[in-house]
């Protein structure tokens, strides 16, 4: 047999085996007497022999419900089926391919009414927690609370997953200050500042998307308390000790403050007792972890031949400090559209720069990617090497300013290349060849054509702004949305 079988059959199995960890439990919910569907009955998932509420979900107006379960849970668990008025149903996890439930109302005797808020809330993709009946006392911040919070986990670098799956997005108040920094607001913003953390499943960051492109990912939006939203919030902690050699101290200062217009968080920290505070620096943007260049860690072996029995809090013994400070100032959804407009006239110069300067090696990557763009069988794919595109000739025109202003600008650019893209796939225009009009760009800067780079180019921009109008036309019936908003004032 020989090595390319062998490995392909590795391969399939272990796409197999890949596949085969989860699998999909879904049916429908009905009165046992009448056979009448039933909306808005609780499907909650319990593992294990403490009972621990994994998964939960509720049925939909016509009474069907689905959820995503483990392989390994098979055995291990069960669904109970709860609604008011009927025997609360349990259910072991099995493989059934369709799950009918039935349901047998009851006879209730209510003795005595007490009204609480519910833990958790479900209205259409929006599930939103409360924060005050998940805290606990000694919690520090709200990244405590969110620990215990059904369906969410996060992980020793701070990386917020939901389902599993890493989150695309975290706002404060609607608003993505931190972009992929949110470790920052997780480590620091009080839970006591905070009345609800809402999950916004299957959450589509750019509105004029909504209902066209559809994502897999989830996004957190952490709602404050009203005496929070208006006025400076902080805290300032400080410890302080001596050793032999030195004093020792730990002081931590938190400051901010959000309102309609503005958002403000600062922080300050320093220690020299060896607590790691770089890791609330880390970016989370999924975008931005894609496209970084790889580090000198990856190629360097950085640990010691042999452990010295050290804490880590023993080994970066020495004084450490970090300043951070965020602001976003909210401008009109215009602002949308004119960093299209600046982007198309930064394009512009950029493809007479690229045009001027290629060099064979820069026209064979520049080959390269539209190979690949041919190639791709998704549209996704397509719209990450369109990006890559662009930026390769941004690299060729060698000018760090206008690199500089487009990379500012980078995940805002990267949502309008691919909001367009997907819009002209779906609506299937003839008359908007991206693919076509990049091949004619590159042959320009290949052959060293400024005119006619210039000129692909101008008619590459005018399209995507032509889309962009038509996007928020059929967007402008559509309810407001958390994320970008192309166009209109």
């Amino acid at each position: 047999m020989s090595k390319q079988l062998i490995l392909f059959l590795l391969f399939a199995m272990m796409h197999y085996m890949t596949v085969a960890q989860n699998y999909r439990v879904a049916g429908t919910v009905s009165d046992k007497t009448n056979r009448e569907r039933l909306e808005g009955v609780n499907v909650l998932l319990y593992v294990g022999k403490e009972k621990k509420l994994l998964k939960f979900t509720t049925t939909t107006t016509e009474g069907s419900f689905r959820m995503m379960i483990p392989d390994s849970l098979t055995g291990k668990g069960y669904l109970q089926f709860s609604f008011m008025g009927y025997e609360t149903l349990r259910k072991n996890i099995d493989h059934e391919k369709r799950w009918d439930i039935y349901l047998s109302q009851k006879e209730m005797t209510i003795k005595e009414i007490i009204v609480k808020a519910p833990k958790v809330r479900v209205q259409g993709d929006t599930i939103t927690y409360d924060v005050r009946l998940f805290s606990k006392e000694g919690d520090r911040s709200i990244g405590d609370v969110l620990r215990r919070m059904p369906g969410i986990k996060t992980n020793e670098n701070g990386q917020v997953s939901y389902n599993g799956t890493p989150i695309n997005r975290f706002y404060i108040e609607n608003s993505d200050m931190l972009e992929g920094q949110y470790g920052l607001a997780t480590n620091n913003i009080s839970n006591k500042e905070v009345g609800s953390v809402e999950i916004l499943q299957n959450h589509q960051p750019v509105k004029a998307l909504e209902g066209i492109a559809f994502s897999e990912q989830a996004a957190i939006n952490l709602k404050l308390k009203e005496g929070a939203k208006h006025r400076w919030v902080g805290t300032l902690k400080s410890y302080a000790g001596c050793s032999p050699d030195e004093g020792l101290w730990d002081v931590q200062g938190v400051f901010m403050r959000f309102n309609k217009k503005r958002q403000s968080m600062n922080t300050f920290k320093t220690n020299n007792i060896g607590q790691d505070i770089s890791k609330e620096l880390n970016s989370f943007n999924l975008n931005a972890l894609k496209n970084q260049g790889r580090l000198l860690a990856d190629y360097i072996e950085t640990e010691p031949p042999f452990s010295m029995g050290l804490s880590r809090n023993r080994e970066l013994l020495n004084r450490t400090y970090q300043v951070t400070t965020h602001h976003l100032f909210k401008l009109n959804n215009g602002y949308i559209r004119q960093t299209q407009q600046l982007r198309a006239a930064l394009e512009l110069e950029m493809a007479i720069l690229a045009a001027r300067k290629c060099t064979p090696l820069d026209a064979a990557e520049l080959w390269r990617i539209l190979s690949s763009i041919d190639k791709a069988e998704d549209e996704k794919t397509r719209g990450e090497l369109d990006k890559e595109l662009h930026t390769q000739i941004a690299k060729i025109a060698d000018n760090p300013m206008i690199y500089s202003v487009l990379a500012a600008a980078d995940q805002l650019i990267e949502n309008i290349i691919a909001g367009t893209r997907d819009y002209i796939m779906k609506k299937n225009r003839p008359e908007f060849k991206v693919d076509e009009q990049h091949r004619l760009l590159v042959e320009a800067i290949i052959n060293n054509d400024e005119k006619g780079a210039e000129q692909y180019m101008s008619e590459h921009m005018e399209i995507i702004e032509k889309c962009m109008d038509e996007m928020q036309k059929n967007s402008n019936n559509k309810r407001p949305a958390n994320g970008i908003v192309i166009g209109g004032e």
